[in-house]
């Protein structure tokens, strides 16, 4: 404005200045600051802008319970771990001296104790005139840190499986070429790692066995191609041949593609040549069967030769054989009386007696024996049932073949069934091999089923069956045998009292009594008791060591006199007993036959010691003597022989084999009388 003389204003003078570039700049300056603050606000990464002493200048985020403000000016450091500090503080040093970005790492614990791994990048920024200031970028890599780490882990966990396996393992590309090999197959070829990485697999491979990795390879590259087995010849560095069994796989990459070939090698070269060793030796054999085949077919011919020969002497012989077949059959004419006599005493020399009641169990053997009908032997312990079943067999037409028996209560169950009808390999815990029953031994013989009343509900079931159809299978197997037996059954038990308690079926016993035969007690044939000691006493003199010359008449007398339980076993096992307590050569009861022993209606007292001679007055009765019942009878009995064998109850010479009772059967015994060994 420009002023008058007296200070009024003439007029005004004004210019103009165009500022539109200048607010153009200024707005487009606003606007990309706008933009990078968006950016800046907006990404995940944590920015910062911090002066060279390290205070904050900007930043797009911080923690929560802080806000920009409060932290604009701050020192970083303030923000970090302190274990990180000393880390931060070098990298912008490092980035301010040479002007290249920076990188460093931060590891922060949270309120969990959870680590979060932050990487950071440190850029310098100058601008002219101004202070150097960086720019920070932080970003959270903890999923990647841990994978590193799971992948290192991965990796250490290889090596160690690779390294420390017991076969040789080799990783091989498409080319044959190895890539890695572990030690077992460096010590298997004979080649250090450096030399043998970077072979191919023919280079060391048998010459007749190039063409296998080519197979190996095409199985490879098919995608839906599985591992490959082989046997392969490995060429050693020192030039001798070894086998390897090689398991190979294919790595592939996630669409399936072959990548490369893992291989497992064993080395089975000693198993290789014991094979070529056997080989050699079946070569030989075979060389010499066929030598001696020839040898054979030679002879045969010599042979035919002499039988050309003989065939004249066959002739001459023709007219003498028939001169003889006219003389036996007049002496078989001659005979047939005197054998019939002579098959009373033969076939039963084990069957001791005269009495009728033992006549009349001879005379069904005989009607029996020459069928093939099922019979069924009752009778007490000890009265011979066995033997009975021998002479039917020994008369039948079947005595050629075997007579098979089992005693049905001295197994359990199982192995019953498996002793009657046999068992293959495997067929249960324990079967190690294949195992023939006793029906299938028996073919065309006789099985003999001794105590049939002890028999398992299961197990009559399956000898139904081969009584009525012949068949049977192995346990174990699902295959039917056939057998042609005969069936013999024993039993010292009412069947028809089982059959009633439902412990034994009735179509069984039908089955099995077809013949029966009833074997009396020794007390109904007390008129055999003098052959049965004779017989006895000439059969015992092997167990007693000594021979029994004399048997006093009063101790026959005495032996009747007595209701004998035990049957003709008991009569054994005393005159046993007797004879080996006997000083000499003559028998003299044992204290079996002392002071109050129950007999058949009188009692025994006195009887005779260890050393002297049994006289008639020793067994008068004894009126100041009690009788004694029949269990106490038994208890002394049974005490009596456990103390003469040194109360062994099993083994040989043992109180259970003299007693004539199964080990289990006399233990019973024992316990149901309280008898017990005395403790010393």
């Amino acid at each position: 404005a420009l002023l008058g003389k007296k200070g009024e204003v003439s007029f005004v003078i004004g210019t103009g200045i165009d500022v539109t570039e200048r607010r153009a700049a200024e707005e487009a300056l606003q606007a990309a600051e706008a933009k990078w603050m968006s950016i800046t606000e907006n990404t995940p990464d944590h920015i910062m802008v911090v002066s060279e002493n390290g205070s904050i200048l900007a930043i797009n985020h911080t923690v929560p319970s802080l806000t920009v403000e409060q932290v604009i000016g701050t020192p970083m450091y303030d923000y970090l771990p302190e274990a990180s500090v000393a880390n931060a503080k070098a990298c912008l040093e490092q980035v301010l001296a040479t002007g290249d970005p920076g990188e460093y790492e931060v590891e922060y614990h949270d309120q969990n104790d959870e680590v979060q791994y932050f990487e950071s990048r440190v850029t310098l920024m100058k601008t002219p005139g101004q202070e150097p200031v960086f720019t920070i970028s932080s970003r959270e890599v903890t999923d990647r840190v841990r994978a590193q780490e799971a992948q290192r882990e991965s990796e250490e966990r290889f090596r160690l499986s690779f390294e420390n396996a017991n076969v040789g393992v080799c990783l091989v590309n498409l080319d044959g070429r190895f890539i890695r090999v572990n030690e077992r197959m460096c010590e298997f070829v004979g080649y250090s790692r450096s030399e043998l990485e970077g072979m191919t697999v023919n280079e060391i491979g048998h010459p007749g066995d190039a063409g296998i990795f080519q197979g190996v390879k095409q199985q490879a590259l098919s995608k839906d191609g599985a591992c490959a087995t082989f046997e392969k010849r490995y060429l050693h560095k020192d030039g001798h041949q070894v086998w390897g069994q090689v398991s190979s796989c294919p790595a592939r990459d996630p669409q399936g593609n072959a990548l490369y070939l893992i291989g497992h090698v064993q080395d089975i070269t000693a198993r290789k040549r014991v094979e070529e060793e056997l080989q050699r030796h079946r070569q030989h054999l075979e060389e010499l069967v066929e030598e001696r085949a020839s040898e054979l077919v030679r002879t045969n011919q010599s042979l035919e030769q002499e039988i050309k020969g003989r065939r004249q002497v066959e002739k001459d012989l023709r007219a003498a054989l028939l001169e003889i077949a006219r003389l036996k059959d007049r002496l078989e004419a001659e005979n047939l009386y005197l054998q019939h006599e002579i098959k009373r005493t033969h076939d039963f020399e084990e069957i001791v007696g005269e009495s009728a009641a033992l006549q009349a169990v001879l005379q069904k053997i005989q009607q029996v024996a020459a069928t093939d009908a099922s019979v069924l032997i009752t009778g007490e312990t000890g009265t011979g049932k066995g033997l009975v079943a021998r002479a039917i067999h020994n008369l039948s037409s079947r005595s050629d073949r075997p007579l098979v028996g089992i005693n049905c209560s001295a197994l359990p169950g199982s192995l019953i069934e498996t002793e009657l009808f046999g068992h293959e390999k495997g067929a249960f815990t324990g079967a190690l091999g294949k195992k023939i029953g006793r029906f299938e031994l028996a073919d065309g013989g006789t099985v003999f089923l001794d105590e049939i009343g002890d028999l398992a509900p299961d197990l009559q079931v399956k000898l139904l069956r081969v009584l009525q159809e012949g068949e049977f299978e192995r346990i174990g197997s699902t295959k039917t045998i056939q057998v042609d037996v005969r069936v013999i059954a024993a039993t010292n038990r009412n069947l028809k009292d089982a059959i009633a308690a439902d412990r034994f079926r009735s179509d069984l016993f039908y089955r099995l009594n077809v013949f029966p035969i009833v074997v009396p007690p020794l007390r109904e044939r007390l008129e055999d008791i003098p052959l049965l000691v004779s017989h006895i006493v000439h059969n015992k003199k092997d167990v007693v060591g000594k021979t029994i010359d004399e048997v006093p008449r009063e101790v026959i007398d005495a032996m009747m006199a007595y209701d004998w339980p035990g049957n003709v076993r008991e009569l054994e096992n005393v005159i046993a007993h007797s004879a080996i307590l006997s000083p000499g050569s003559r028998l003299e009861l044992c204290e079996l036959f002392g002071p109050g022993q129950e007999t058949r209606g009188h009692h025994c007292h006195g009887g005779t010691s260890r050393n002297a001679g049994v006289s008639s007055s020793s067994f008068d009765p004894a009126p100041s003597q009690e009788p004694q019942t029949l269990e106490a009878l038994e208890r002394a009995h049974i005490l009596s022989v456990l103390e003469g064998c040194g109360w062994k109850i099993s083994g040989k010479g043992n109180a259970s084999e003299i007693l004539g009772l199964n080990a289990s059967t006399l233990r019973s015994r024992m316990r149901k009388l309280g008898v017990e060994r005395p403790r010393t």
